[in-house]
């Protein structure tokens, strides 16, 4: 899946394509590969449980031909909670940007989908680019007040590190978020 990525960061992260672009409307991916989905005038988003998307990372070209025909998709969500081990963060990290550069590099347009802590936000961000469309999923950080703290400053650091064209959010505003 990395063939020819170049790479970024003291994580190693493959360096992402640069995307503007403002999705129109949005499908989940576990709904958009239902053999019965036909509305393609969307973008496919990732911000489901790791284990509906887990199919993707096992065999990713099983699903590629189906994922060309949207307009675009948002890149993976894995899971990286601020209270996961520091190597699982990482390595869900790496499946999602992993998983974002090789679609790009099959053709597809590609919004990288960003989320970081304050002690890490350098080496997450390293290899994604500055002035693109940006995606944040908030969907699960905004019920405990904890996450939601943890998410304003991620999204600060994206905002301030990035400089991102646009955002593409996805999930609740509520609670001042």
């Amino acid at each position: 899946m990395l063939e020819g990525a170049a790479y970024a960061g003291p994580l190693d992260m493959p360096v992402l394509e640069r995307m503007n672009a403002q999705p129109n409307k949005l499908i989940a991916f576990s709904d958009a590969m239902n053999s019965h989905w036909d509305d393609y005038d969307c973008w496919v988003h990732f911000f489901e449980d790791d284990c509906n998307i887990e199919r993707f990372w096992n065999n990713p070209k099983a699903y590629i031909g189906k994922l060309s025909k949207f307009s675009g998709v948002l890149g993976l969500d894995y899971s990286v909670c601020w209270d996961f081990p520091v190597a699982l963060k990482d390595y869900n990290h790496f499946r999602n940007s992993t998983c974002t550069y090789w679609m790009q590099h099959m053709g597809l347009n590609v919004i990288p989908q960003a989320r970081c802590e304050d002690n890490d936000y350098e080496a997450v961000l390293a290899a994604f680019p500055k002035n693109s469309a940006i995606a944040i999923g908030a969907r699960s950080m905004v019920r405990d007040v904890r996450d939601r703290e943890i998410l304003v400053i991620s999204v600060k650091h994206v905002v301030d590190y990035l400089e991102p064209a646009n955002l593409i959010w996805y999930g609740s505003d509520l609670y001042g978020v």
